[in-house]
């Protein structure tokens, strides 16, 4: 009986699906929407925090209570400017000092500011940052497909067959111009010792032209170019 892992290639969505099949009958055994950077399904995703007193989204925070803007406690009302102008996020450490200084409150660092404002306002809830998949080291990304695969050891050795999406690869040639005679080159590549070339990046897009030095007496080869180009 064929049992088949089958992944859609992703780092914030990693899909997968483990099924089986008898005759025309499909049984699925466990799936997936996997997120590596958090390290859990998608369905774990933390839900977006209501509004103590209504089912608006919470924005400001007293204490252990998060509230929307309309709900603030009337002791503690939701920040704002000296204008008046309601702040969303908590402004520079000059700006919490302003903020301050109109209660006749001091303050020497941004930690401490923030916790006398608390005692004035309703702060805004800060936002939690997230990591961009582009942005991620390699070697977090090791240590996250690890952790996955480690997780999910037991269901995934039951598989006979895995399937993985085919994913597009960017292609890049490299073209090289040149007035001197390809046959000559080719008989003595030292030729072009001492000049520059223009070389031609070919990608799934675009086309990029780089004048890359060739120095010394030996023509670089194919790594060594790439490595110029890159510099370059």
């Amino acid at each position: 009986m064929p049992t088949v892992l089958a992944f859609d290639i992703g780092i914030r969505n990693l899909a997968w699906c483990l099924a089986t099949k008898t005759e025309d009958k499909y049984t699925v055994l466990g799936w997936q929407n996997y997120d590596l950077l958090r390290g859990e399904g998608n369905e774990t995703a933390v839900a977006t925090t209501t509004c103590a007193s209504c089912s608006a989204k919470a924005v400001y925070f007293h204490g252990e209570t998060k509230t929307c803007v309309r709900h603030c406690p009337a002791a503690h009302p939701a920040i704002r400017d000296l204008s008046g102008a309601l702040l969303k996020k908590l402004p520079s450490m000059a700006g919490l000092k302003e903020i301050l200084a109109s209660k006749g409150v001091k303050a020497s660092s941004k930690a401490v500011a923030e916790e006398k404002l608390a005692t004035f306002y309703s702060l805004p809830i800060p936002k939690v940052k997230v990591t961009k998949a582009l942005d991620t080291e390699l070697t977090t990304l090791h240590d996250a497909i690890r952790k996955f695969v480690g997780d999910h050891s037991a269901l995934f050795r039951t598989a006979n067959t895995i399937l993985l999406e085919n994913q597009p690869v960017l292609k890049v040639d490299l073209k090289v111009e040149s007035a001197i005679d390809a046959k000559e080159l080719a008989k003595d590549p030292s030729l072009l010792a001492g000049g520059s070339v223009p070389v031609f990046l070919d990608t799934n897009t675009d086309q990029v032209k780089i004048n890359v030095p060739v120095m010394g007496k030996d023509f670089p080869g194919y790594e060594d170019l790439v490595a110029r180009i890159l510099a370059n």
